[in-house]
């Protein structure tokens, strides 16, 4: 084959691979548009509460501002009349709306005393606002995020977190407090990161359950069993 065939031969591959790339990518883009434009978001103004119930199965982040709703997506094709929550005796409860593809809730509120997390559900709660909260989780995820670094001083004067985890529940700590009051039992597991050195944590773990902290606190209460882990780090 002669040299000018082979240069040809070279443009001409270089060329079908070009085209075969660039619709591919727009077929990426006009899908992720499709998926898009197929939702839209739910808004429900809600009564005032200072407890939460999360039931199995459910996603939510709760961001902590002034209004008091829960918003979540559906598709637009198969709109519910189906609510995911609703108040009761100052407590609110979430539950997981049937549906083809996961569905995450988002609530905001101006704050919130007690949390209940069941099973199977993943829990994040960011911007806290509380001086005192309490959270149970049974076999759920627990994330507490905290994103206003200039706010940071004032949380940790006034934080404090009494937790209650069992049954391979896993708790993701994120943000500054004051002091940690935490029970873990049944493989459950606890990752914090405060940032600095709280005053006070008050540590059971039964069952082999595990325990992550980086910053060690300036006074611990550690009671354990020997198939259990907990390790601190500075």
């Amino acid at each position: 084959m002669k040299t000018s065939n082979k240069i040809l031969s070279v443009y001409i591959l270089l060329f079908l691979a070009g085209l075969i790339f660039l619709f591919s990518n727009a077929s990426s883009v006009f899908h992720a548009k499709q998926i898009e434009t197929e939702s839209i978001i739910r808004r429900l103004d809600l009564d005032a509460f200072s407890v939460v119930v999360v039931e199995a199965d459910v996603l939510c982040t709760f961001v902590f501002c002034d209004t008091t709703r829960i918003e979540w997506p559906e598709p637009i094709d198969s709109v519910s009349n189906e609510v995911p929550a609703w108040v009761q005796n100052d407590t609110l409860f979430i539950h997981s709306i049937a549906s083809d593809r996961p569905m995450e809730y988002s609530v905001l509120c101006p704050s919130i005393q007690s949390l209940i997390a069941a099973s199977n559900s993943r829990v994040r709660l960011r911007k806290m606002k509380v001086g005192h909260l309490s959270i149970r989780a049974v076999d759920a995820q627990i994330f507490l995020e905290h994103y206003e670094i200039c706010s940071l001083d004032s949380i940790e004067k006034t934080l404090s977190v009494t937790l209650d985890a069992s049954q391979d529940a896993r708790v993701d700590v994120r943000i500054p407090m004051r002091s940690m009051k935490a029970q873990l039992s049944d493989q459950a597991h606890l990752m914090a990161y405060f940032g600095r050195p709280i005053d006070s944590l008050d540590l059971q773990l039964t069952n082999k359950s595990e325990a992550y902290i980086q910053e060690t606190p300036r006074q611990i209460n550690l009671r354990r069993d020997a198939s259990t882990s907990v390790t601190f780090r500075r």
